[in-house]
């Protein structure tokens, strides 16, 4: 948490200079701008946060699933290079960053468990929306990183694997914004998440542990660019954006993750949520219709994605089959944005339905599969490249719910489904009615977003509550315990303009409904629920008419209730991991303005809270130490908000 508020404060110095240094008092937009077109290098630093799931599916450490995470420092250079049509903007980059995230875990008393994250390198396309200094873009490609583990257990070197590590390739997408601050020197701030798949080692008594592993990073980088220098081949920015009202029709291809997940509520295989990863390719077909004014879109879409299902492998020395994998889903999906040049820059949200298999069988099968209601969210980059063709780049997270579900064999035994999808995926789109690449330019920025405002919010929100048993006082493992749910509140904050760039501070407030309860009979109760959660958020945005395309960050305060109880309560032993948390958020939003001192906004923001134990008063010991009975508590949320915003001054 220390490092993220250290990258917070050095991202709120770059910008200030950026902005002291880039623009001058007019705030009116020249006709012509600054040149992103050439080569650059650079440095960046900021925070990373490596998540590392274990499996372990021959019941050594009985099927337990573990998440060991890991915060720390990331600090890289990078180099690239950069093209440019008018307002759009796009490039390669490669970049190689070291870190800090090593952590050591004691388990089970008895096991030293070391995870380190120790280099990541990848190659990106960057693409998006320049106006004048200031370019907002997404971005997407490949990576690969190193992992140094090793998990020992006391007194037993049989049991133990020495060497978990291995280099992983995965692919890594985000967004991010970047201003000039003189002719050849550039400050940006990036959010980026990498995903990697599985690797697997068999230790001394020959059972396997198999782990994957996701990354996030939020990190602030200056770079040089080369050549003449951008005030010395200036471009032309100010025109008539490219008009997507309208039909239209398309498909897409791309890649995805899914995970499908059992939770075993009433302690039939000991207790865990059992995660079934899986890598894949996918195709898509959608249908949409836009409205546009001016700079500002919104818009409704339909997609159907056929995903192919995921796999099975067998557990438990070969007598337990575990599968899943995600068949195919449909959303329908409202997207808003704005558009500059021949380009649109999007946020969307919206609801979606999934058919997924998760089952698991050792003789009585439990069969959650089926066809399940969810939601999805995401950011979006689409540009006209002819009179009726749009090609696009849409990343997109997902999540599912699932049934209670019981074995024919064995109907006092529950296990629990779910399901996530995180996708990347490319697409073409047909537009009736033709002139989508018409845009000459990007209209100025007609509204003022200057000073001081005040609103509401209604936001559809999925949180996660995990308590993870370190002191394997329950065997071990990590149990999971969604809820989807709605909230209220409200926001205050101030904004300040420099031509088409806005940037500034909000705060906001606000009450859910988020709750759920997963209870085994007579054993035990696990509870989670979000009750309020407030941040304070920076900003950082492209304005072009009356519209507004911005990113976002900055830390959260959450009061969440996440227990571990015993039945019949009260107990002496349940684990309590519930409090205020403190945390990170992240996210991208548009807004526009419907009168000189209204406007309305949708955002998509990820919220991640530090870890929580808590003990039971009870004594864990074995061969290594002699500790406190603990669980570790982890939470996590998606948002998707809607808010109005009256504004001061006009």
């Amino acid at each position: 948490m220390t490092n993220l508020l250290k990258s917070t404060l050095l991202a709120a110095t770059v910008l200030s200079v950026a902005n002291a240094s880039a623009f001058a008092a007019d705030s009116v937009a020249p006709a012509t701008g600054y040149s992103w077109e050439g080569a650059y290098a650079g440095f960046s630093v900021g925070y990373a946060r490596d998540n590392a799931r274990y499996e372990e599916p021959d019941d050594d450490w009985y099927s337990s699933t573990h998440e060991y995470n890991g915060a720390g420092l990331q600090y890289g250079v990078q180099a690239g290079y950069n093209w440019q049509n008018g307002t759009f903007v796009y490039g390669i980059e490669g970049d190689f960053s070291g870190y800090t995230n090593n952590r050591n875990t004691i388990f089970s008393s008895d096991n030293d468990v070391n995870n380190n994250l120790m280099w990541m390198g990848s190659v990106r396309g960057r693409a998006g929306v320049a106006l004048d200094r200031t370019w907002i873009y997404g971005t997407a490609g490949l990576a690969i990183a190193d992992f140094d583990r090793s998990w020992i257990e006391a007194q037993d070197t049989s049991d133990s694997w020495p060497d978990l590590g291995a280099t992983k390739a995965g692919f890594i997408g985000g967004v991010g914004v970047e201003t000039a601050i003189s002719s050849h020197w550039t400050a940006r701030a990036e959010a980026l998440v990498a995903t990697f798949g599985d690797n697997t080692s068999i230790n001394g008594d020959d059972f396997p542990l198999t782990i994957d592993d996701t990354v996030a990073q939020l990190r602030f980088g200056v770079n040089y660019r080369f050549g003449a220098g951008g005030d010395a081949m200036p471009v032309s920015y100010e025109g008539t954006p490219a008009d997507f009202s309208g039909f239209y029709v398309g498909a897409g291809f791309g890649g995805h993750r899914d995970t499908t997940s059992m939770s075993d509520i009433d302690y039939y295989d000991y207790g865990s949520t059992y995660d079934d990863p899986a890598f894949g390719v996918d195709g898509s077909v959608y249908a949409g219709y836009n409205y546009q004014f001016g700079a500002g879109l919104v818009g409704v879409e339909a997609e159907f994605a056929y995903l192919g299902g995921g796999r099975s492998f067998l557990g438990d020395v070969g007598s337990t089959t575990i599968g899943g994998g995600i068949e195919w889903t449909a959303a329908v999906k409202a997207r808003t944005g704005i558009v500059a040049g021949n380009t649109l820059l999007y946020v969307l949200g919206g609801v979606a339905v999934a058919e997924y298999d998760a089952a698991l069988d050792d003789g009585n099968e439990f069969d959650a599969s089926g066809t399940y209601f969810g939601y999805t969210t995401g950011v979006g980059i689409e540009h006209a490249v002819s009179s009726n063709i749009t090609a696009r780049l849409e990343g997109t997270f997902s999540s599912f719910d699932g049934k209670k579900v019981g074995s024919p064999t064995s109907s006092d035994y529950h296990f629990r489904g779910n399901a996530d999808l995180l996708s990347v995926r490319a697409g073409l789109s047909y537009n009736f009615g033709g002139g989508v690449n018409s845009g000459t330019g990007a209209l100025a920025a007609t509204a003022n977003w200057s000073g001081a405002y005040v609103g509401v919010d209604g936001i559809f929100a999925h949180h996660r509550g995990t308590s993870f048993d370190r002191t394997y006082y329950e065997h071990g493992g990590s149990y999971t315990t969604p809820s989807f749910g709605v909230g209220g509140g409200a926001h205050a904050g101030y904004d300040m303009q420099r031509g088409n760039l806005v940037y500034g501070v909000v705060g906001d407030v606000a009450f859910y409904t988020n709750s759920a309860t997963d209870t085994s009979q007579d054993y035990r109760e696990l509870h989670s629920e979000l009750n309020w959660m407030a941040t304070a958020r920076g900003r950082v945005g492209l304005a072009t008419g009356d519209s507004l395309f911005y990113t976002t960050a900055g830390v959260a305060v959450a009061d969440i209730d996440l227990t571990h109880d015993y039945l019949p309560k009260p107990t002496c032993c349940g684990f309590d991991m519930g409090g205020t948390q403190v945390g990170w958020v992240a996210g991208v939003g548009a807004e526009h303005m419907i009168t000189a001192n209204s406007s309305v906004k949708m955002e998509a923001l990820f919220t991640n809270f530090a870890e929580n134990g808590a003990e039971n008063g009870e004594t864990c010991s074995d061969n290594l130490v002699t500790e406190p009975c603990e669980m570790v508590g982890r939470n996590n949320n998606f948002q998707i908000k809607m808010g109005y915003s009256y504004r001061f001054g006009g």
